[in-house]
């Protein structure tokens, strides 16, 4: 099977991370999933963002998950630059990358992970094509919910050297059929090992061309790059 080209966060090296005009740059570009990151406010609606709070985003020290959707949905997200947009809501990002499948990142929880993971599975079901979208996470507890409802197929475990050098092992414990691997952590033999399990591996977060090749001739089945755009080129000059 051809490697995937997964838009991280969007086409972010060009747009603000998780906003729309980032999904839809990164369907522009040729995209085959484009990655996301959700977090639930206090009153259930899933967003589009990476950090737990606005600060980064938006400089408020606001946490998504202490606040109702309607009190800051229209606080301006800038990161740092002169372009604002708003906080999308799950649904809208759907909109802005179809017909491209998403790559679900579920941010590990404070509070109940079982209401956030069902939400996300309903809403992918209901909007994207049959089969193609997937849940991914650091937290074992919610691979495992997403496994039961989509299959292992679909669901993948994020692991990076932070928790330390032979975490990727967990991977099939937990049952995740997609190997998602910080390029820090990763190694072709590592690549080998998994792909010999019966796990796509993932490469994040990778823009360099000659790196996007080494992966890709270790094996691996999907680059995540900040810029789909040169992930696009180096899979179709390599198939």
């Amino acid at each position: 099977m051809k490697p995937l080209v997964i838009a991280h966060r969007g086409a972010s090296a060009e747009v603000s991370e998780n906003t729309l005009p980032a999904l839809r740059r990164a369907r522009s570009q040729g995209a085959d999933l484009i990655e996301v990151d959700v977090h639930a406010t206090e009153d259930g609606v899933v967003v589009v963002h990476h950090d737990p709070d606005l600060l980064r985003s938006a400089g408020v020290a606001q946490r998504i998950d202490e606040s109702r959707y309607a009190a800051i949905c229209r606080i301006p997200l800038t990161y740092g630059g002169t372009q604002a947009h708003e906080l999308p809501t799950l649904a809208q990002a759907l909109a802005a990358a179809a017909p491209v499948p998403l790559v679900v990142e579920i941010k590990p929880q404070r509070f109940c992970f079982h209401a956030l993971t069902a939400s996300v599975v309903a809403a992918l079901e209901a909007e994207q094509p049959a089969g193609r979208s997937y849940i991914i996470s650091f937290d074992g507890r919610i691979v495992e919910a997403a496994r039961l409802a989509l299959g292992s197929e679909r669901v993948g475990l994020i692991r990076d050297p932070a928790l330390g050098p032979e975490c990727w092992r967990e991977i099939p414990e937990f049952g995740a059929g997609v190997a998602v691997l910080d390029r820090t952590l990763a190694r072709p033999a590592i690549v080998s090992e998994l792909t010999s399990a019966g796990a796509q591996v993932w490469i994040y977060a990778v823009d360099d061309p000659a790196e996007m090749t080494f992966w890709l001739e270790a094996g691996a089945a999907g680059i995540i790059s900040n810029c789909p755009a040169v992930a696009r080129s180096a899979v179709d000059q390599r198939s």
